[in-house]
């Protein structure tokens, strides 16, 4: 049957996307986010969270008013086991992590890095889905987005405020969606990699 959960965290104000919130309020943000994870990564019916920001209508966006959402299913999505399967092999065949391996190429290569500290990390990728695409990582290797140290989540959310406001400026408010992505909530002990 279908169970899980889907819900909202709506931002306050109507008029101002998330590049343009304080740093401290896209601090509570993801504290919240992260707070209310862990909550429903309780349910042992849940076996992934998907946290996702759409905003603008080709983005996917049906309403204007800035919202993330979070969808808890007891199913992992197919592109996201394709991505365990990808990170199981790599870690098989090689010994490590595959973020880890790319994060560290990319530093090699001082190409493409947005954005560098002790702690995160945020580039424009080798090969880009989508126009216009960066990832936000943090440097010490974890896979889980509910344990995650408090610091690194708000360094991480002030780069991410950062550079979708360059984005919206730089490209004129444009349609975009953003997402968390982190390793399933059940057995954690599978997903180490």
């Amino acid at each position: 049957p279908g169970v899980g959960y889907h819900h909202l965290l709506i931002l306050r104000d109507h008029d101002t996307p998330i590049g343009y919130l304080t740093k401290v309020r896209i601090g509570e943000m993801f504290q919240a986010l992260q707070e209310h994870y862990n909550e429903l990564a309780l349910d042992g019916c849940v076996e992934y969270i998907s946290l996702f920001y759409n905003w603008g209508p080709r983005a996917g966006a049906s309403v204007y008013h800035p919202h993330l959402q979070m969808m808890a299913i007891p199913i992992i999505p197919r592109d996201v086991g394709h991505s365990l399967q990808g990170s199981k092999k790599y870690h098989t065949q090689k010994g490590g992590c595959v973020h880890c391996t790319i994060i560290k190429w990319e530093i090699q290569q001082k190409k493409r890095i947005l954005y560098k500290s002790d702690r995160v990390i945020a580039f424009a990728p080798f090969i880009s889905r989508d126009p216009f695409e960066f990832r936000i990582f943090p440097r010490k290797h974890n896979p889980y987005f509910e344990d995650e140290k408090r610091e690194v989540m708000d360094e991480i959310a002030d780069v991410l405020r950062r550079l979708l406001r360059q984005t919206e400026k730089k490209l004129g408010d444009p349609d975009l969606n953003f997402f968390i992505h982190s390793a399933p909530v059940q057995n954690k002990e599978k997903y180490g990699y």
